[in-house]
């Protein structure tokens, strides 16, 4: 019971942190440099694993080219 109470107390204090910072950027920067540096993060941490997966698979396969007898 009393876990659920801080998880929800951190959910909470996170949202207006992030609602806070969004506004008060949007007031210096502007509404689209405002979503581009807060969507910036996201979609990054969102796609990061694939780019990684991928880029090991090919840098992966690239060695095993190499590694071939006559390549």
């Amino acid at each position: 019971m009393h876990d659920d109470h801080d998880q929800a107390l951190a959910v909470t204090v996170a949202v207006l942190l992030l609602t806070g910072t969004v506004r008060i950027l949007a007031c210096w920067i502007g509404p689209l440099a405002t979503f581009a540096v807060t969507a910036g993060p996201v979609v990054t941490a969102s796609a990061a694993p694939g780019l990684t997966r991928r880029l090991t698979a090919s840098r992966t396969v690239r060695q095993l080219l190499r590694s071939l007898p006559g390549a």
